[in-house]
């Protein structure tokens, strides 16, 4: 009897104490190309956005073993998918308080729109219109470029072609909006310190609360900042270098960012008729590289030997991540030092949990796995 009563017992410890399969799983997957992928800040969520299909979302918290007498309440779906128009997804990221996930689809400058969903119940919130009908500002001005967490809970950018908007979900509000060039890219600090805006030729230290400027950083800084190509004595620059933002350390201290560069080798035959001797006039340098948001000094730059991918770098925590040719690299964001590396498929997009400790990664099969 005493036997039959501790089998019954552990078999009710198991079936209270097993976590849920969708918990467990390392992998995830989606149908094509992953374009873009986000990590709530609470851990409990994870965004994908396919080539074209519509977003996804899964719950990958980890299981949490119940207190004694205490109900363990039920997890949410496994997946659950978005109800968006048929579009690819330029850009997606999650509220500071993990309650909302913005979602920017790639439509018509007509058709131009944000859209705020719930993350409990997968339900549209908010629709934003930012085809220019409620402000006048023509289909050019209106484009959407990204999105990305606001200063407060509730709050998130949204990157314009010509400017920067600051919403608030509970509010169903625009707090404020300024001009910032043409804007590329949004990051803010984990720590709400600074608001990157990527302006194409330059980047934009902002006030986070108010969208004032405090800094801007020219892409001339990256200037000549590689090294010369082996057994070249010189070699001619062909105007800037091109920038992609990448992230911010979590105190907003340090930017960093993809960046690539012609430069001309031979010049006499850079317009040669001749296409080999033109393709092997001039090359395409690619390089990551760390800069002081403060002064805009070069801290540390890693050179690359391939063309880095559609999301080329993300930052999360203390880790810089680099996508390019099929591999990922992690590297420190203080000290530019290698921190590993993951082999995959080409096309890699990456997001982390905001404490960089967990990697997930999506490839050009649909595949997402962690690390």
């Amino acid at each position: 009897m005493r036997g039959a009563i501790v089998c019954l017992f552990m078999a009710l410890a198991t079936v209270s104490l097993a976590p849920p399969a969708s918990a467990t799983a390392r992998s995830r997957s989606v149908d094509g190309l992953v374009r873009d992928l986000a990590v709530s800040p609470d851990g409990r969520w994870l965004a994908a956005a396919p080539q074209d299909s519509a977003p996804v979302l899964f719950y990958v918290a980890p299981p949490v073993r119940p207190a004694e007498g205490v109900e363990t309440p039920p997890s949410p779906p496994a997946r659950r998918e978005f109800a968006c128009p048929p579009a690819a997804i330029r850009s997606l990221a999650f509220t500071r308080d993990s309650k909302y996930i913005v979602v920017a689809p790639e439509l018509a400058d007509e058709e131009m729109r944000v859209l705020v969903f719930s993350t409990e119940t997968a339900e549209q919130v908010l629709e934003i219109d930012c085809a220019g009908k409620q402000d006048r500002l023509g289909p050019r001005r209106s484009q959407v470029t990204d999105v990305c967490p606001g200063p407060t809970p509730s709050t998130f950018y949204i990157g314009r072609r010509y400017m920067v908007e600051l919403w608030d979900v509970e509010k169903k509000e625009r707090l404020w909006r300024v001009g910032r060039g043409e804007t590329q890219a949004l990051s803010l600090s984990s720590g709400g310190q600074a608001l990157v805006v990527d302006a194409l030729i330059h980047l934009v230290i902002v006030d986070p609360e108010n969208g004032d400027v405090q800094r801007r950083i020219n892409a001339d800084v990256l200037a000549g900042q590689q090294p010369k190509p082996k057994k070249r004595k010189s070699f001619e620059v062909l105007g800037s270098p091109s920038m992609r933002l990448g992230g911010t350390s979590p105190d907003g201290a340090i930017v960093v960012v993809g960046a690539s560069q012609m430069k001309i080798l031979d010049t006499r035959n850079i317009a040669s008729r001749d296409a080999d001797k033109r393709e092997k006039a001039a090359v395409l340098w690619y390089w990551v590289e760390a800069l002081d948001t403060a002064t805009g000094e070069s801290l540390w730059k890693i050179p690359m030997k391939k063309a880095l991918d559609r999301h080329g770098v993300s930052c999360a925590g203390e880790r810089v991540a680099v996508a390019y040719n099929g591999k990922l690299r992690l590297f420190d964001i203080r000290t530019g030092k290698s921190k590993g590396k993951i082999s995959a498929t080409k096309e890699i997009t990456a997001a982390a949990s905001i404490d960089g400790k967990t990697w997930w990664y999506g490839d050009a099969k649909g595949t997402i796995r962690q690390k």
